[in-house]
């Protein structure tokens, strides 16, 4: 049986969401803890790009015992739950902030996020789907037990071919960039 994982994603989203609206509610009326409201999501926000992106990435690759294709899946997973959880911070840092004039480095990270969610993450979802259809098809032990799963992901892709290397290159650069941003804007509080 293949678990729904949009279903977790959608709980982890509505958990971060509830969390800022709680922060943007209390900002509305009381403006003493706006600044503080707004270092503390910007900072959960560099620690999350930090800590998933530059670290977890990074280190999974390097298990001996994980197999490539079961990397590339939790990965994949991972990602999707991290941009939707940027999403959120990045979607209350407006709203708290609306009314001041927006500086350059938030805007400039709140458009690579867009970038990220609707063109970079689903290249390398597409990416990593073929990589696991691809395994599937000369890894018998693991066509037997997923089978349903890799033609669920088969399904998906729909017959695209598999996206440019480059997208990894892409996100990577994006993720360096986005926490000198961030980092700058929690500087500049």
């Amino acid at each position: 049986m293949v678990i729904d994982n949009r279903q977790y994603e959608a709980y982890l989203g509505t958990f971060y969401a509830l969390m800022c609206g709680i922060a943007a509610y209390y900002c509305e009326f009381d403006p003493r803890i706006k600044s503080k409201c707004q270092f503390v999501i910007s900072a959960l926000w560099l620690g999350f790009v930090l800590a998933v992106s530059l670290m977890e990435a990074w280190v999974k690759f390097r298990a001996p015992l994980l197999k490539k294709y079961v990397a590339v899946d939790v990965g994949r997973h991972v990602f999707s739950a991290l941009n939707l959880v940027e999403s959120v911070f990045c979607l209350t840092l407006w709203v708290i902030g609306r009314d001041e004039v927006r500086k350059i480095p938030f805007v400039i990270t709140s458009l690579m996020l867009l970038l990220q969610v609707l063109v970079v993450t689903p290249a390398l979802n597409d990416r990593a789907k073929h990589l696991i259809v691809t395994t599937a098809t000369t890894d018998v032990a693991l066509r037997k037990e997923y089978g349903a799963y890799c033609d669920e992901l088969r399904a998906e892709l729909g017959g695209r071919k598999i996206p440019a290397a480059h997208w990894h290159i892409v996100y990577v650069a994006f993720e360096i960039i986005k926490s000198g941003l961030l980092g700058s804007v929690l500087l500049n509080m």
